[in-house]
């Protein structure tokens, strides 16, 4: 009888390496993984910028793994900011490239803008930033100049005078040209001489202004670059409102019900009070403030308006309240009045 030859089962060769790695008790590699995405730069720095002055700044989004990148939103940090992204997906070992303009308005010292990236299945967003400066060295002592006048002149403050300091000790005052006023009539703006450290500019309301609200813009040229000051006030004929209006806001407490308005002689002429009366507007709730006043020593009057408490009334509240005076100018005044019982 025949001895059976035992049957034998042959190893791969391709098993044997790891076979041999398992017996030897080392670990095995690691599993390559797809690199992440970046951006390339991840933030730039313009530099010094002026107002209203725009720029352009590029980037891209690089995807070094292995599969498509999809680019799933695009979010800039302000509106100052505009993205031109194509949002197709990036290919493996791609990028892509995209600008960001930036609109400069009217700021003051750093400037710091982001826009964020988000990519499809990734929690944290790329994040591009954008660093500048505006007029460096250069410091405001004012961020809005504000104007008070009356139709023959004068008034609380008919002019301004607005200055640029240089930061730095020891440095000339900036360098100051080409001032004028934008966006405002009846409005002046001059160069006056400098200080050690200071650049001074008067800025004034000029004869011809009509009453009402005032508005403008002064412009200038500092160290090279534009410098935008809005300008706002009133100008006034024959008696001035402090404040113009009466807001008694929302009423929760006792101290909610009283407010004061001063009649100001804005050309220094007293004058006398006759009928005060309130006038509601239609529709609003039927209460009226009472009203007291009182002469000022520049021959003006304070009134003091205290709303009365009144059961059942809530919502807003609104009105007139007419004041006759003996002023040549102003005859008659009509002060708004409004506010809210919740």
């Amino acid at each position: 009888m025949l001895a059976r030859t035992p049957r034998t089962r042959s190893i791969p060769i391709a098993v044997i390496p790891a076979i041999a790695l398992l017996l030897s008790g080392a670990s095995p590699p690691a599993i390559a993984r797809g690199a992440d995405p970046t951006l390339e730069p991840a933030l730039v720095r313009v530099g010094a910028v002026g107002h209203r002055e725009e720029r352009q700044v590029a980037f891209a989004v690089v995807n070094p793994g292995g599969a498509p990148l999809e680019i799933a939103e695009v979010k800039p940090s302000c509106s100052c900011l505009t993205v031109e992204l194509d949002r197709a997906p990036i290919p493996a070992g791609g990028r892509r490239e995209g600008k960001v303009s930036i609109h400069f308005g009217r700021g003051t010292g750093s400037f710091h803008k982001q826009v964020d990236i988000s990519i499809a299945g990734r929690r944290d967003p790329l994040s591009f930033h954008i660093y500048a400066s505006f007029h460096p060295g250069v410091r405001a002592d004012l961020l809005e100049i504000v104007l008070d006048g009356t139709l023959g002149g004068g008034g609380a403050k008919p002019s301004e005078v607005f200055e640029l300091r240089t930061i730095a000790p020891g440095e000339p005052p900036p360098e100051v040209v080409d001032v004028k006023i934008e966006r405002g009539e009846h409005i002046a703006a001059r160069l006056l001489e400098p200080g050690a450290d200071r650049a001074r500019i008067e800025v004034s309301i000029a004869p011809g202004h009509p009453e009402g609200a005032l508005t403008g813009e002064m412009v200038a040229t500092v160290n090279g670059r534009l410098f935008v000051v809005p300008i706002r006030g009133h100008v006034y004929r024959g008696i001035r409102l402090d404040p113009a209006i009466v807001n008694f806001n929302v009423i929760r407490t006792d101290a909610d019900r009283k407010q004061r308005i001063e009649l100001i002689p804005a050309d220094g002429k007293g004058f006398i009070l006759g009928e005060v009366r309130y006038e509601p507007r239609p529709g609003s709730p039927a209460i009226a403030p009472e009203v007291a006043w009182t002469p000022r020593e520049d021959g003006g009057w304070s009134l003091a308006l205290t709303l009365p408490a009144a059961e059942g009334v809530k919502g807003g509240f609104g009105g007139l309240l007419v004041v006759e005076t003996d002023h040549p100018e102003k005859p008659r005044l009509e002060i708004t009045v409004f506010g809210h019982i919740p």
